[in-house]
């Protein structure tokens, strides 16, 4: 988790803090961007069935695609959201459907191949200038 104490309009990190501990190859933005952590959930494609004797049967047909979401902060400073048009622009070009390849995700317990499927914007934080995000994305394998 990244560390960091914001106040209106700046943000400060603390001395020896280090590089961050996740990071999405080729994420670009006109603002700077915090990525604060990342998920990954890797699943079976299972199909269970309870049956009228009480019998329960799972049937497994294989790794299903997993999923993985990446958190961060936009510092929008006085601009406002506006600013955040970049990051939008950054999902788009990497966006599996506009036919982008796909991205490394790196993070503390190693990477990952991912699609970039899609992006969510929380409300803006006017107090302290800030656009929390998160981009979705597929395993790869």
């Amino acid at each position: 988790m990244s560390q960091f104490f914001p106040s209106s309009g700046c943000v400060y990190a603390p001395a020896g803090t280090g590089a961050g501990a996740y990071a999405l190859s080729g994420l670009q933005s006109s603002v700077p961007i915090l990525i604060t952590g990342a998920q990954v959930m890797d699943t079976d494609l299972i199909l269970p069935v309870v049956c009228l004797n009480g019998v329960r049967i799972v049937y497994a047909f294989g790794q299903n695609f997993g999923e993985a979401g990446v958190n961060g902060l936009a510092l929008l400073g006085s601009g406002g959201a506006n600013n955040a048009e970049s990051l939008k622009s950054f999902v788009d070009g990497k966006r599996t459907s506009a036919g982008g390849t796909t991205a490394y995700l790196s993070t503390p317990l190693g990477g990952f191949k991912v699609y970039v499927t899609g992006l969510s914007l929380g409300s803006p934080d006017s107090d302290f200038q800030i656009q929390p995000f998160v981009i979705t994305c597929k395993l790869e394998s």
